[in-house]
């Protein structure tokens, strides 16, 4: 059975620019996806390129579905997963669009694979996100996430998910340290983004 979401849960990401939904991983997903993420490259960009779980768990059917109502989009397109233990610039002034090296991304999901360690302090439930591990935060790519109520502390885990639309071009962004990394898989500045490397998504 397809998972919808609820018109009050469709206004506010309208509204607000993004919408936490609880539950997307199991406690199972988060630990597997930490053991493997340990085996792979340092940098924590395309982990899904490099290994097959990661990949499905990028592709899965019901968050292509959210990210579709949310972005209200036909057509959604895998531009990048980043996995990171503390912040990264669209978490510091930017938005997505402005953090990495791709024109017209969509939006993304940000999902929290640990929990805070017994002595970070935790925030007061009411004015925090993504508090829980396996819970996702679906965001505009236009839109300043404020990391004060993300609850983001040094060696928490996180995974992020880029969207695409069917256009998205690959272009060069100063404010992204890993600019030229898709040059090594042959692309160039200008360069629409295509499968397999950035399936579409179903």
């Amino acid at each position: 059975m397809k998972q919808t979401l609820s018109p009050q849960q469709e206004n506010f990401f309208q509204k607000n620019g993004y919408l936490e939904l609880e539950g997307l991983l199991n406690e199972a997903d988060c630990k597997e996806f930490l053991q493997r993420r340990s085996k792979l490259c340092p940098n924590g960009r395309d982990l899904g390129q490099r290994d097959s779980w990661i990949l499905s768990l990028a592709k899965r059917r019901s968050w292509t579905h959210f990210a579709k109502e949310l972005f209200q989009t036909p057509f959604l397109r895998l531009a990048l997963d980043h996995y990171f233990q503390s912040s990264l610039p669209f978490l510091q002034g930017l938005t997505l669009n402005q953090a990495y090296s791709f024109q017209s991304l969509l939006g993304g999901l940000l999902l929290r694979l640990t929990d805070s360690l017994p002595s970070q302090e935790k925030r007061e439930p009411l004015s925090s996100l993504l508090e829980t591990p396996g819970n996702g935060l679906f965001f505009s790519a236009d839109t300043l996430l404020d990391r004060t109520r993300l609850n983001i502390l040094s060696g928490q885990s996180f995974w992020m998910i880029g969207y695409g639309t069917r256009s998205t071009l690959y272009i060069y962004n100063a404010a992204d340290p890993q600019a030229h990394l898709l040059k090594a898989e042959g692309y160039s500045y200008g360069d629409r983004l295509s499968a397999p490397r950035h399936p579409l998504l179903h």
